[in-house]
């Protein structure tokens, strides 16, 4: 460590007592920026979460079933309808990198207890590449001995199964579910998602025309998973290019995750600034604690100060020592401040989801930490620069002389 560090410590280990009422108020000013600065990284990270559990880091590729024309929607008369050669070309263009999910959807209804109606929609997939695996709360997901056209395993939700088992939901697995006349082997049981459990089924692609829907299918389309949410606007590019080649304007090609997540991460940069704004009141307040006690310590250490400029030190050493006493007193009170500001964010957070069941959380990012660590580290030396001052511009001679 360098000269003028090692005195500001031995200076402020001389007034222990001083030295941590002095931190008070960069510790509170520390401890609400990182908290505010956790809940915005917090909210991000969900919302960038509920972005991918809803398909938003997706492109979505779908036929076209109407056109406006002057503002009204009119059928089509023909429609395409993708199919497995579909997503086998798609996939080549995308590349090994993406998944690629040929997906059907409709609502079948079905008997639950005591013959009582029931209904859950259907989605029928036949993935390709790297697709994140379902979530599940028991049992096994759908592999590749459950494509062929004799497969009849399927996956519910949790929702369904406490329809089949409401004592214990994970014993539907091995039952059979009857969709008409056709009995599926229930191999697994999907994780509950956060917010709403809609009824859900999920089957092999090649059973969804087999199956008796209460009206008609969704056209089926092609779905493309990047690896990463900031590649769609490039795959969306790339796959619009492949939909124009093989069928001109007969489909359209989406993708909403990017400009949802600027969205989010929009208002969520307006919160924290907004509300680091009111916190920068409490590191202001803690700036002026550390200035008044640099004061006194000056008015203290006068015939010192005037003896280290008589035996040579300089203006510049003198206004280094002050302005690193009043950065240690300042980053000692971040350390603290961060410490205990992330851990009243983790600790509220968990506590309202237990008593409220409100999706709020805390996170810790690089950013969070430098910014206040930063944000500390300037307040000391924006408020140690007047004593720093002051205390080089002692005249030796008078300053010894000082009692």
């Amino acid at each position: 460590m360098s000269t003028p560090i090692v005195l500001a410590l031995q200076t402020l280990r001389a007034n222990p007592l001083r030295t941590a009422l002095s931190t008070l108020g960069i510790v509170m000013g520390a401890a609400s920026l990182s908290a505010v600065l956790a809940l915005g990284d917090g909210a991000e990270a969900f919302a960038r979460r509920r972005l991918e559990a809803e398909g938003l880091q997706t492109v979505l590729v779908a036929a076209k079933t109407a056109d406006q024309v002057d503002g009204v929607r009119i059928p089509r008369a023909s429609v395409v309808r993708l199919g497995p050669d579909d997503a086998a070309s798609l996939a080549g263009v995308a590349g090994p990198a993406v998944g690629v999910a040929l997906s059907s959807r409709g609502v079948v209804r079905w008997k639950g207890a005591a013959g009582a109606d029931r209904a859950a929609a259907v989605i029928g997939t036949l993935a390709r590449g790297p697709l994140p695996a379902p979530s599940l709360a028991g049992g096994r997901a759908l592999g590749a001995d459950d494509v062929g056209p004799e497969a009849r395993s399927a996956l519910i939700s949790l929702s369904v199964a406490r329809t089949l088992s409401p004592d214990d939901p994970l014993k539907a697995v091995g039952q059979t579910l009857a969709i008409g006349d056709t009995p599926l082997r229930i191999a697994g049981v999907l994780a509950k998602p956060e917010g709403r459990d809609p009824p859900v089924l999920q089957v092999p692609f090649a059973l969804v025309d087999r199956l008796p829907m209460s009206g008609a299918t969704e056209p089926p389309a092609i779905t493309l998973r990047p690896a990463r949410l900031e590649d769609v606007d490039a795959l969306r590019a790339a796959a619009d290019a492949w939909a124009t080649r093989r069928y001109g304007d007969g489909l359209a090609v989406q993708a909403y995750g990017p400009a949802r997540l600027r969205q989010a991460a929009q208002g969520i940069l307006i919160f924290k600034l907004l509300m680091g704004s009111f916190t920068a009141i409490a590191l202001v307040v803690g700036g002026i604690g550390i200035m008044n006690v640099l004061l006194a310590s000056v008015l203290e250490r006068t015939r010192e100060i005037g003896i280290r400029r008589a035996v040579g030190a300089r203006r510049a050493d003198v206004v280094r020592q002050l302005l690193a006493e009043s950065v240690a007193i300042a980053l000692a009170g971040s350390l603290v401040g961060l410490a205990l500001g992330l851990g009243s964010a983790f600790l509220f957070t968990a506590i309202m989801r237990a008593r409220t069941e409100a999706l709020i959380y805390a996170a810790v990012t690089p950013a969070t930490i430098a910014a206040s660590l930063g944000a500390a580290i300037v307040t000391g030396l924006v408020f140690g620069v007047y004593p720093a001052i002051r205390a080089s511009r002692l005249v030796p001679v008078d300053a010894i002389r000082a009692e």
